[in-house]
This record gives structure tokens, C-alpha cells and sequence, in this order.
């Protein structure tokens, strides 16, 4: 796991654990445990729409850009 992902997720963790202190320590954990997947979960949807944009953008700049390729037998 990245050192990156690391950080917020301890602190969604400590954070929802220690804001949530009216409830019993089960449901503190369990609470706190939904915020930390979401910050996972969040961060690897990102990460693969970003990619997915970023491989779209080097596609469109190949297709746009490159020359016509007029002549080539295989291509046609």
C-alpha cells in the first residue's frame, strides 16, 4: 500500500473514531472502518478514472497529430 494512502487513512480512521465518542466502541469501529474503505475505495476509483483520462488525452493527441498514412497497403 502506498505511504500516500496511508496518511489520510489513518486519519479518516482516528478522526470518525474520535469524533464519534457518544457511541459504544463497537459501532466507534465500525464507523470508523466505513470512513477508512472510503478513502481507499475513493482514492483507487480516482486513480483509474485518472489513468482512463490520461491514456484518452495521449490517444487523441497520436490520432490528431499524426500524419495521414496514405499508401500503406495493410493500413487501408
Amino acid at each position: 500500500m502506498s505511504r500516500i494512502l496511508i496518511g489520510p487513512l489513518l486519519g479518516a480512521f482516528i478522526g470518525e473514531f474520535l469524533s464519534r465518542r457518544q457511541l459504544e466502541l463497537e459501532l466507534r469501529l465500525k464507523a470508523a472502518l466505513k470512513a477508512s474503505v472510503g478513502i481507499v475505495v475513493g482514492s483507487l476509483v480516482g486513480n483509474v478514472i485518472q489513468g482512463a483520462l490520461a491514456l484518452a488525452t495521449v490517444i487523441v493527441f497520436v490520432v490528431t497529430t499524426s500524419p495521414p498514412l496514405t499508401g500503406v497497403g495493410f493500413l487501408l
